[in-house]
C-alpha cells in the first residue's frame, strides 16, 4: 500500500510538472501583442486611471499610493513634453488614431516596451509598458520609450534604439528627463567611453557589421542570452547616432531613421555611403579612450559606516547574488569585500 502510494503521488507530480511546461511554453509562443493586450485588458478592468496633460496612467490598487502615482503621471507628462521639444514631433494622431499617451505600469511587466516592442510601428496603439520594480528604482527608461512612440516609424533597428538612448541622454543632460543607466549609459560621456572600451572588444567586433544598417539586427544580437553582444549592440548603436547626429544634425538624422531605405537615405542626404560614415566613426572611437565596465566594489568599515572609495552613485547595475568574504588585516577591523554577479534590465 505503502509504494502504491509513493507511486500515486510520483505520477502526480509528474503530471503537475507537465501541466507548468504547457502552460510556461504556451506563455512563450503568446506574440508580445497579445502579451500586451492581456497586460492592457486587466489594468483597465482591475486597475485605477491617473492622467496628466497628454499622459494616460494606470495602475493596479496596491502597487503604487495614489499621490505618488499622480506624480509618476506629471513626469511621464513633462518628460513626453520635452521629448516631444527635442524632436520637433509630436504624437502622430493620424497614425495612431489617438490623442493620447497611454502608460500601463504594474509587476511582472518585465523589460520596458512599447506596445507590441519591436513590431511596434505595424499598430496604432500609443502605449507604453513598464515594470513596476524599474519604476520604483528610479531606472524606468521613460524618455527611451517614448522617443519610440513619438518617431514610429524606421527603417534600421539600429538607429532606432540608438536615436532613443541619445534623446534620453541629451534630456539628461539637460536636466528634463532621467537616465535610466542602462549598460551603464549615464550621460553622454559616460556612454561614449563605454562605446570606446567595447570598440575594442570582440563583442564590438560582433555586432559592428548590424550597426545602422537596414532592417533589424540578428536575433543572437539583441537576444538577452548574450548579454555581451546586447550590451555591444545598445551602446554602439547610441554612439554611432551621436556621431551623425553632430556631423548632420539631428533633422537629417531624423529624416534618415524614417526612411523604409536609411542606407540610401544616408547616402542621398550626405553623400557618403553607411560604410564610409560607420568607418570613420569606427576609427575615432578606437582611437579614443574608454574605460572598463566594473564588476566590483570594496566595502571598508569606518568609524561605524560602510564607505566605499570606488563608489557610482548613479550605477544602474543590480546585484543579483553577493558572495562575502571576510578578512582581518593586522587584528584590526575588517574588510568586506562582495563579489557580485549582475542582472541587467532591458529595454525594447
Amino acid at each position: 500500500m505503502a509504494a502504491a502510494t509513493g507511486q500515486e503521488r510520483a505520477r502526480r507530480v509528474r503530471g503537475w510538472g507537465m501541466v507548468l511546461a504547457l502552460m510556461a511554453a504556451v506563455a512563450q509562443a503568446q506574440s508580445p501583442m497579445e502579451r500586451d493586450d492581456r497586460t492592457v485588458e486587466r489594468l483597465r478592468a482591475e486597475g485605477v486611471r491617473h492622467e496628466s496633460g497628454q499622459v494616460v496612467l494606470w495602475t493596479l490598487p496596491g502597487e503604487m499610493p495614489a499621490e505618488r502615482a499622480q506624480a509618476l503621471a506629471q513626469t511621464l507628462d513633462r518628460t513626453a513634453a520635452a521629448v516631444s521639444a527635442l524632436l520637433g514631433r509630436r504624437l502622430d494622431t493620424a497614425h495612431y488614431a489617438d490623442d493620447r499617451l497611454h502608460v500601463f505600469v504594474a509587476s511582472g511587466i518585465g523589460a520596458s516596451h512599447v506596445y507590441a516592442g519591436y513590431d511596434h510601428m505595424a499598430h496604432d496603439r500609443p502605449y507604453l509598458f513598464f515594470d513596476l520594480r524599474k519604476v520604483r528604482r528610479g531606472d524606468a527608461p521613460f524618455a527611451h520609450e517614448l522617443a519610440h512612440v513619438l518617431v514610429w516609424r524606421f527603417g534600421s533597428h539600429s538607429l532606432r534604439e540608438g536615436l532613443a538612448t541619445y534623446v534620453e541622454l541629451e534630456l539628461a543632460a539637460r536636466g528634463e528627463a532621467s537616465a535610466s543607466g542602462l549598460f551603464g549609459m549615464h550621460d553622454a560621456d559616460s556612454a561614449e567611453s563605454r562605446a570606446a572600451a567595447i570598440a575594442r572588444s570582440d563583442a564590438g567586433l560582433r555586432v559592428l557589421p548590424w550597426i545602422g544598417r537596414n532592417g533589424h539586427a540578428d536575433a543572437a544580437v539583441t537576444s538577452l542570452e548574450d548579454e555581451s553582444s546586447r550590451e555591444a549592440y545598445y551602446v554602439l548603436s547610441q554612439s554611432f547616432v551621436r556621431y551623425l547626429v553632430t556631423s548632420l544634425g539631428l533633422a537629417t538624422v531624423l529624416d534618415v531613421h524614417a526612411d523604409a531605405d536609411p542606407e540610401a537615405a544616408l547616402r542621398a542626404r550626405s553623400g557618403k555611403p553607411l560604410e564610409a560614415w560607420r568607418e570613420a566613426w569606427w576609427s575615432a572611437l578606437r582611437a579614443s579612450r574608454g574605460r572598463p565596465r566594473s564588476r566590483r566594489r570594496v566595502l571598508t568599515r569606518r568609524a561605524g559606516r560602510w564607505a566605499s572609495p570606488s563608489a557610482q552613485p548613479n550605477l544602474r547595475i543590480r546585484p543579483r547574488r553577493v558572495g562575502r568574504v571576510l578578512t582581518r588585516r593586522g587584528g584590526v577591523g575588517l574588510r568586506l569585500r562582495l563579489s557580485p554577479t549582475y542582472e541587467l534590465d532591458p529595454v525594447a
